[in-house]
């Protein structure tokens, strides 16, 4: 199974940066989009009513019989991942929050939801 990254309007080239180190030690091969077309299975990493816990995704992906390659998107810092995005995309993983804070940094949220779905 190959997978690929989609860092869509990310801010911050400290957050590109960790991105890609973090693309590198799960051997996603290529970060970029339009990909759904050839059979990849898109997968946002994006707080939305329709989004479900990180690690039922994993669940759900290793349940797959079609072992589908798989593309993980992320977005802006501030804004997030436009609905028009998001409804584009097969799955939504959320990490909960259990503190004051709305979200996690996205390049750390990005490694915490890549490393699980793909269980590494």
């Amino acid at each position: 199974m190959k997978s690929i990254a989609v860092l869509h309007n990310i801010r911050s080239v400290i957050n590109v940066g960790a991105i890609f180190r973090t693309c590198d030690a799960a051997d996603i091969s290529k970060l970029f989009s339009q990909l759904k077309n050839v059979g990849y299975k898109i997968i946002a990493i994006e707080q939305s009513p329709k989004s479900i816990d990180y690690k039922k995704v994993a669940e759900i992906i290793s349940k797959d019989k079609s072992k589908e390659d798989l593309v993980f998107v992320v977005g802006n810092e501030v804004e997030g991942l436009s609905k028009e995005i998001l409804e584009k995309c097969d799955l939504v993983a959320e990490i909960p929050m259990k503190g004051s804070k709305e979200s996690l940094n996205v390049a750390t949220a990005f490694g915490i939801a890549v490393f699980r779905i793909l269980n590494l």
